[in-house]
């Protein structure tokens, strides 16, 4: 039985980029923290983000409009924002909703770090 509520978010500077890690569930009781939360971080971070979704348990629908929401944020200001490390049930989630090939999505932060250099140096 999942615990409902219990979710966590950090991010720490990494090679140039603000990396961000969560943790637990983003669900009715949490998805607005995140949305508050991330908005910082994105206003913040300038151009490179990379979510670290290791130990993200679960995630509802209105967490995949908001990776999406961040995603055309940052790539509107000519940024770049990327998903790592992603669950096979949230991957499958991201890949049924259509935003697999929308989103950038990594195995894990070196992998998206390195697609974001690329990414930025050619000015794309």
């Amino acid at each position: 039985m999942r615990r409902k509520g219990r979710f966590q978010i950090r991010s720490r500077d990494r090679d140039g980029a603000r990396v961000v890690y969560l943790d637990g569930e983003i669900d009715a009781a949490t998805v607005s923290r995140f949305q508050k939360r991330m908005e910082q971080i994105v206003a913040a971070a300038g151009r490179l983000v990379v979510v670290n979704c290791r130990g993200l348990q679960f995630a509802n629908t209105a967490t995949f409009g908001l990776f999406y929401h961040f995603h055309d944020t940052i790539r509107r200001s000519g940024g770049y924002f990327a998903l790592c490390e992603l669950r096979p049930k949230i991957r499958d989630v991201l890949r049924i909703l259509g935003l697999e090939k929308e989103l950038h999505v990594f195995d894990d932060v070196p992998g998206a770090l390195a697609a974001a250099r690329r990414h930025l140096a050619e000015g794309a």
